[in-house]
């Protein structure tokens, strides 16, 4: 595993995680922005990348055991999550 996404890396979704398991070992997850525009430098032992937002939530959806998770943190635009998603949108309450 790798803690850095370079800026070059056409894998845009990604998600960083401590040595632990479920929920609370994700750091932080989503989208890291265009390609040559941003890179992630972490100082955790896992940063995965994914080239899909599908593939990245079906694997937090798998970290965390709850298939609703990843959804869930986009609506209720959990702190775990980085801005935007292209599947679901933040859930605006009146």
């Amino acid at each position: 595993m790798s803690s850095h996404i370079d800026k070059d890396n056409p894998n845009r979704w990604f998600y960083v995680q401590n040595n632990g398991t479920g929920k609370d070992s994700l750091i932080m997850f989503g989208n890291l922005g265009e390609v040559n525009l941003g890179e992630l430098i972490s100082g955790q032992p896992i940063v995965v990348s994914y080239f899909t937002e599908q593939e990245l939530e079906t694997q937090v959806n798998i970290i965390a055991n709850d298939n609703e998770y990843y959804k869930l943190s986009v609506e209720l635009e959990g702190k775990k999550f980085l801005m935007p998603s292209g599947l679901y949108s933040p859930i605006i309450v009146d």
